[in-house]
């Protein structure tokens, strides 16, 4: 490329103008932080130069501070024995007592220039980190880019959407701190979708679900919970996109007496039981997209079970989502040919068996990889 630039060739005119652009660009910025920083180093110099007389304040309250405890020794001993040499003794703590702490007339001086220097450090830390776009979505997925968004909007750097995307390949230390965090210095809705709880194996703990739920509340604009977490929600909430995480044979339960009769994602565990989209589909519930984790060849008969009152006829597709599947060649076979109606399947990076099959077995069903552009389009 370098050869091609040094060449006398019009086609490369407009190279140079863009390398030349980026580096007058890069020059701008680092000046920028040459000048943050001189400014910095100037802050500092002052308030060093300030240290001596500040010192010599310091060492007069530590003074005031021995005198005091003295006084106060000899005051709860006075209280035992009062004679005349102690009634003097008393009359001097009193005056004592009077006396105002050693003011410092560089006080306010060495405030104002540590309180500049503060506000020049955090011009400088954003000037050498990136930060998040202003007015554009933002796509949260780890700590480091939940560090950038909170350090973003504290310099009243604001996005069009929050999004927080915790997923079981990449899950988020501290999701509820990190979200309560968010939600001080953000007055917008936050789209939340928590995938490493939602695909969680049966029997697993919520994860402290229903606390963020609760101190979220009003600003997520969807729930992906279970159906008792809901249930709470459903008295003081406004969302209308509800996503359910089945467990057990009581979570169906639950699920059933929801008045939410439409509901975007179901997700079913090993635990519950192959008659829940019986017990559903009779009560009228319409789901979009089912999740089946960790998958296995032996789990096919059991989830092509509870689809079938959704997949009964050629007119009703369905969408599935199999997070950490484990199937075989056989056992992905088996899974079409027992779910003819699967338009959509959500599947794992390195899942070739699926892929494989689904172009042999079913090429009329789109094998979607989950990755995090993917995912984002069910918001």
């Amino acid at each position: 490329m370098t050869d091609d630039l040094l060449q006398d060739n019009e086609n490369v005119d407009g190279v140079w103008a863009k390398i030349r652009s980026t580096l007058q660009k890069k020059l701008d910025s680092v000046s920028s932080v040459v000048t943050l920083s001189d400014g910095l180093s100037g802050f500092i110099d002052d308030i060093i130069k300030l240290k001596p007389d500040f010192d010599g304040w310091r060492d007069l309250l530590l003074a005031q501070k021995v005198s005091t405890e003295q006084d106060l020794k000899a005051w709860n001993a006075s209280v035992t024995r009062l004679d005349g040499i102690k009634r003097l003794d008393c009359k001097e703590i009193l005056c004592r007592l009077k006396l105002n702490f050693g003011e410092n007339g560089k006080l306010p001086e060495i405030k104002a220039l540590l309180d500049a220097a503060a506000k020049t450090s955090v011009s400088l830390e954003l000037k050498t980190c990136d930060v998040m776009p202003i007015g554009k979505p933002w796509i949260i997925s780890s700590s480091d880019e939940g560090e950038r968004a909170l350090a973003s909007l504290a310099n009243n750097i604001k996005p069009s959407r929050l999004v927080v995307l915790s997923t079981h390949t990449r899950p988020i230390p501290g999701l509820g701190e990190l979200l309560s965090s968010l939600a001080a210095h953000h007055t917008g809705d936050i789209s939340l979708l928590p995938l490493d709880f939602f695909w969680r194996p049966a029997g697993e703990a919520e994860g402290g679900m229903g606390t963020i739920v609760h101190n979220l509340r009003g600003r997520l604009t969807a729930l992906y919970c279970s159906p008792y977490i809901v249930q709470l929600d459903l008295y003081h909430s406004t969302i209308k996109k509800y996503n359910i995480h089945l467990d057990c044979p009581s979570d169906v339960l639950w699920f059933a007496k929801l008045p939410r009769r439409t509901i975007t994602n179901v997700c079913c565990a090993k635990g519950v039981p192959n008659n829940v989209g019986t017990t559903l589909k009779d009560s009228g519930v319409e789901v979009t997209r089912w999740h089946f984790p960790d998958l296995k060849d032996q789990d096919v008969d059991w989830l092509s079970y509870i689809l079938s009152s959704y997949s009964d006829n050629r007119h009703q597709s369905v969408e599935l989502v199999l997070p950490r599947d484990h199937l075989s060649a056989v056992g992905a076979r088996q899974l079409f040919q027992k779910i003819p109606n699967i338009r959509v399947l959500y599947h794992e990076p390195n899942a070739s068996q699926l892929t494989a099959t689904c172009r042999d077995v079913h090429a009329a069903a789109d094998c979607i990889e989950l990755s995090t552009t993917n995912i984002l389009q069910w918001i």
